[in-house]
């Protein structure tokens, strides 16, 4: 896999954590990063936007096993739905330290796969 050059070291290592992990859940048909990753503009307190893809007949059991599936992706000091702010499908995460202290901060998006449909 290539990574933008402008990408901090405890991002990329996250990245390649999770990135398996949710590949090898069969209700996940795609993973996105978008954001500062997308065009190339990260630096040390960059968040990770995640766009995961899952298929229409899963997308309530993905909703209500979110937490959980992101919580397996690494060590996960706060995580909160959007549903206060009319976001039930988004998910904000603090997870993995870096040497210095630092959290990495995710920003999730659960999207149905559909045809012509946008999320």
């Amino acid at each position: 896999m290539e990574f933008p050059s402008s990408l901090p070291t405890l991002h990329q290592k996250f990245i390649e954590q999770c990135l398996p992990k949710l590949a090898n859940d069969t209700r996940i048909v795609g993973i996105a990063v978008s954001g500062s990753y997308a065009d190339n503009s990260l630096d040390i307190y960059s968040d990770i936007d995640l766009l995961i893809a899952v298929e229409p007949e899963e997308f309530g059991a993905i909703m209500n096993d979110r937490l959980s599936i992101i919580s397996n992706l690494g060590e996960m000091a706060a995580g909160f739905t959007g549903e206060h702010v009319g976001k039930p499908r988004s998910l904000t995460e603090n997870s993995a330290r870096s040497e210095d202290g630092r959290k990495l901060k995710m920003k999730i998006l659960f999207c149905e796969v559909n045809i012509g449909a946008i999320c």
